[in-house]
């Protein structure tokens, strides 16, 4: 990380969506802090299990780039979960599975 971004704001660099994902991935114990590009990287290096102890070294190219992914990965998985809730396509589907396997829960 360079000493010239880190202290600049997380809305350079992460969209509003992956700053509110943030917040369930990888939380903070104190959420008040400023949302800093430096901050938010390390958080984004926390994904894969970078541990931000004392003796380790800032993470890497190959670190900070699977953790983008993921991140990437998260976000389109939101994004469609989001999506089927407000086209109501996730009750069409289970409508339809029950029709074609019963209702598991009247089973009780």
């Amino acid at each position: 990380m360079g000493v010239q971004w880190e202290n600049l704001p997380a809305k350079l660099d992460f969209a509003g969506m992956e700053i509110k994902l943030f917040k369930y991935l990888v939380p903070l114990k104190d959420e008040s802090r400023r949302k800093t590009v430096g901050i938010f990287l390390l958080r984004l290096a926390r994904l894969e299990g970078y541990l931000n102890r004392t003796s380790d070294t800032p993470p890497g190219n190959i670190v900070l780039w699977r953790d983008m992914t993921l991140l990437a990965d998260n976000h389109i998985g939101y994004c469609l979960a989001k999506d089927c809730r407000e086209l109501k396509l996730y009750s069409t589907l289970t409508d339809n599975l029950n029709k074609v396997y019963g209702n598991r829960n009247d089973a009780n």
